[in-house]
């Protein structure tokens, strides 16, 4: 089994990002569409900068080695309508939280978009930036 770390994105092929829906509450779009549009807007507008091509896909249970897209309810961080982490394996993993996003009246689509960038960018979630206004 080949795992591929984050440090590592980009080096050997496509990674491959395992898309799960655990919510509870409607998206906003089809999870089907919107894996879709995320991927065409990856290939689109991040590819040609970056140069580390990703494949979304769908799924229940995501393969050892893929990086994880969660989709969950409620934030596990307070004022978070996502983020990305790491998986206890040392995988990229972002989080996007469905009713939190909803209830601060923001597109579940927009946060999803987000941590993809995100994830992709910093895949060891290890970068920090912060405007002077916090």
């Amino acid at each position: 089994m080949k795992v591929v770390l984050g440090a590592q994105a980009g080096q050997g092929g496509p990674v491959t990002i395992a898309c799960i829906n655990q919510a509870t509450v409607d998206l906003g779009v089809p999870f089907d569409k919107l894996t879709a549009a995320l991927q065409k807007c990856y290939d689109q507008f991040l590819v040609p900068v970056w140069g580390y091509p990703v494949k979304l896909y769908n799924t229940k249970v995501p393969k050892p080695t893929d990086w994880q897209f969660r989709y969950l309810d409620d934030a596990d961080a307070a004022g978070a309508l996502g983020y990305h982490d790491l998986t206890n394996n040392g995988q990229p993993l972002s989080k996007i939280f469905v009713k939190t996003t909803l209830q601060d009246n923001q597109l579940v689509s927009v946060t999803a978009c987000h941590e993809l960038f995100e994830m992709v960018i910093d895949p060891i979630a290890n970068l920090w930036a912060e405007a002077t206004d916090g």
